[in-house]
């Protein structure tokens, strides 16, 4: 049985499966995410849950950060950390005014971005098909923005700001992250989320009430922290070095449709014909921007 295992574990289909279950639990957590800022604020959100996240991984890493942090996994960790609060401010104050699939959605929006602005930070001109995917997302998002009407909502506005930070994010992980230890460096990335947390909760926020983290508040937050984020991180990072790259990106581009799927599931949010025109047009964008060239390539062969 244990070679039959391991046999499992070394196949690509396995990694495969562990890709779609991550983005199985990410969508999800767009809908938990809705539901928690429902009764703790925002800033008092991201404290508790990256603190959480900070504490496990740092458990799970303690031999690592024990052997020493160089100036590279340091730096790697601080930008990471800065970066990543700043989106996700962004992306937790604009789920508490819209939808959680069209919080999912107006995200991922990230990934067609992140060409252009790898571009202005010297890396390279985008491709013809990055180009093609950002204007058919661009034609999405009018649809998904629009939906009720004009002016844009002000939720959607918070989530694309937050698009474009992890845009910003993704693109300076080739500059910060060689010669760092990045399982360390993310341990830095939570901790530093959490610091700029707090203050701000203290200055801007109220703290939430003892009365407020009920079983399921908590659990929310614990699924969030751990599950969403230590967990899923580590083995979406573990499946990207078993599986073609190609099939990989087109597998978590499915993060999306899980956030809507669940959000129509559990929050009853009404899919209408503009929002599903929207929301596919953004899906089949990310779809070019990624693997247009390498997708097209494989159905020929």
């Amino acid at each position: 049985m244990n070679q039959g295992f391991s046999k499992l574990v070394e196949s690509e289909g396995f990694w495969k499966l562990v890709i779609v279950l991550d983005t199985i639990v990410w969508g999800l957590s767009f809908v938990l995410m809705k539901d928690v800022v429902r009764e703790v604020p925002v800033f008092w959100l991201l404290f508790w849950r990256y603190l959480i996240s900070a504490l496990v991984a740092a458990a799970l890493f303690v031999r690592r950060i024990a052997g020493g942090i160089s100036r590279q996994t340091l730096v790697f960790g601080l930008v990471m950390g800065v970066t990543g609060w700043l989106a996700y401010v962004f992306q937790t104050a604009g789920i508490a005014y819209t939808t959680a699939g069209k919080n999912a959605f107006l995200t991922a929006v990230y990934c067609v971005l992140v060409p252009f602005v790898a571009w202005r930070l010297g890396m390279g001109k985008p491709a013809a098909n990055n180009v093609l995917g950002a204007v058919v997302s661009l034609v999405g998002m009018g649809f998904v923005a629009v939906d009720n009407g004009l002016p844009i909502n002000r939720g959607d506005a918070l989530t694309l700001v937050c698009a474009v930070v992890f845009a910003v994010q993704l693109a300076l992980i080739p500059k910060v992250g060689r010669g760092a230890d990045i399982m360390v460096g993310t341990v830095i990335q939570f901790a530093v989320e959490a610091a700029l947390s707090l203050p701000c909760a203290l200055a801007f926020e109220e703290a939430p009430a003892a009365a407020t983290f009920t079983p399921t508040i908590v659990g929310e937050l614990l699924f969030l922290a751990v599950f969403a984020t230590v967990i899923v991180f580590l083995l979406y990072n573990k499946a990207f070095t078993e599986v073609d790259p190609t099939a990989g990106a087109v597998l978590s581009a499915l993060e999306s449709p899980w956030g809507v799927f669940f959000s129509v599931l559990l929050t009853g949010e009404v899919l209408t014909p503009q929002l599903l025109l929207g929301f596919g047009l953004i899906f089949c964008g990310i779809l070019v921007s990624e693997v247009g060239p390498k997708l097209v390539a494989r159905l020929h062969r």
